[in-house]
């Protein structure tokens, strides 16, 4: 689906490794074809209980390299309104 309409999956991976039931984990990106339209956005403090740490991590194929250069400015002149 997000291959034939041009769309990202944005993908919250803060989380991901808190698990309830024995239930195991897929990853999006494993899953028909999504691996190449897949941003992860994780966050190390949260998954390695770094208190007051502040470390984001992002993984995703080469081609949205140039529309992600300088998002970070973006996110903190919104956070700055």
């Amino acid at each position: 689906m997000c291959e034939a309409r041009g769309i990202w999956l944005l993908y919250n991976a803060a989380m991901e490794h808190i698990l309830y039931g024995g239930r195991g984990y897929v990853h999006p990106a494993g899953v028909g074809g999504l691996a190449d339209w897949t941003i992860t956005v994780g966050s190390v403090s949260k998954e390695y209980r770094m208190i007051g740490w502040r470390f984001v991590r992002l993984v995703f194929s080469n081609e949205p390299v140039g529309r992600l250069v300088g998002l970070g400015d973006r996110v903190r002149e919104a956070l700055a309104v």
